[in-house]
């Protein structure tokens, strides 16, 4: 019973969902080499995965660092906003009735706030963190208490869609 937990050489498809318990540390590096560094609890799913855009929705949880390369990349969060970035390293951090986007390299990223009565779009910069604080729109799972206890575990390479992405955390989390 319960989530399948990863194994070497497993594959995730498009629109997998990591789902990390309290205080797990987990790095996702998509095949550019472009590292995801994450921390519990947290509820990610890979949305979209293509060789020139990527989607990433996280429900709850730490995007530490993301380190994206030339792959066009928007990170999705409840509250009616994201964040799309290239060539840049992005911080977002998704808790109950907030949201902070952070630009820690590049300058080519881009908050996108489409609740009504917002600012629309707002070019992030380094130092000047972007905070959304409002409840999530929709229903979206925000208690940790929903959160599976961790497991221990070893590095991973797994397929998602065409890319081969390596998770290296200190402890991991089921993928379903």
């Amino acid at each position: 019973e319960g989530a399948p937990v990863l194994a070497a050489g497993d594959t995730l498809d498009e629109g997998a969902l990591v789902v990390l318990g309290d205080g797990v540390e987990a790095t996702v590096t998509f095949a550019d080499g472009g590292p995801m560094d994450l921390i519990g609890p947290a509820r990610v799913t890979l949305a979209e995965m293509t060789p020139y855009m990527r989607r990433v929705d996280v429900s709850v949880g730490q995007v530490n660092r993301f380190e994206v390369k030339d792959v066009t990349t928007g990170i999705h969060t409840p509250y009616e906003t994201f964040v799309a970035v290239q060539n840049g390293t992005v911080g977002v951090n998704v808790q109950r009735d907030e949201v902070t986007y952070n630009l820690f390299e590049g300058n080519d990223a881009k908050v996108v706030d489409l609740a009504e009565g917002s600012r629309g779009l707002t070019v992030l910069t380094q130092d000047t963190p972007y905070v959304v604080t409002r409840a999530p729109a929709g229903d979206t799972p925000m208690d940790s208490g929903m959160m599976e206890p961790a497991g221990a575990g070893n590095s991973r390479t797994i397929r998602v869609g065409q890319r081969t992405v390596r998770l290296t955390p200190r402890d991991r989390k089921s993928v379903v």
